[in-house]
């Protein structure tokens, strides 16, 4: 069977008209356009591609203790309480932002991968790699 994977390159906003969606029209940031992307392509799987491996239980770039979580089957609040709003010097939501992208395409059957984007598609997407799975 023959695949297609759509891949939307969407970089974070740079102007302050950009920043919010649900109530004014506009996008708030880019893990929230992936997701409604794939909810209106009906697409069987999102890929989120970051600067860290996926979901650990706290920040590790702040915390050696942080435990990393390879799979997630349903976004409870403890799970929400992990993802860190911090994005990075050229992000905005950080893990929070595709938490929420997980669970609102999750609503729609879609499984979301979260994964370090110097990996390699083709081993993130079948596991050779760090990623967390949700769905």
């Amino acid at each position: 069977m023959e695949s297609t994977i759509p891949i939307i390159n969407t970089n974070d906003v740079i102007t302050s008209e950009e920043l919010m969606y649900n109530s004014t029209g506009k996008f708030s940031d880019n893990d929230e356009l992936a997701g409604l992307v794939a909810i209106n392509l009906n697409v069987d799987i999102l890929l989120i591609l970051t600067d860290v491996d996926g979901l650990y239980t706290k920040d590790p770039s702040k915390d050696r203790d942080a435990i990393f979580i390879p799979e997630v089957k349903r976004i409870t609040d403890d799970i929400m309480g992990m993802a860190s709003k911090d994005g990075n010097s050229m992000g905005r939501g950080g893990m929070h932002s595709k938490v929420i992208a997980a669970k609102d395409v999750g609503k729609h059957g879609i499984i979301t991968i979260v994964a370090n984007g110097k990996y390699n598609i083709p081993k993130i997407l079948i596991g050779d790699v760090k990623r967390t799975i949700f769905g």
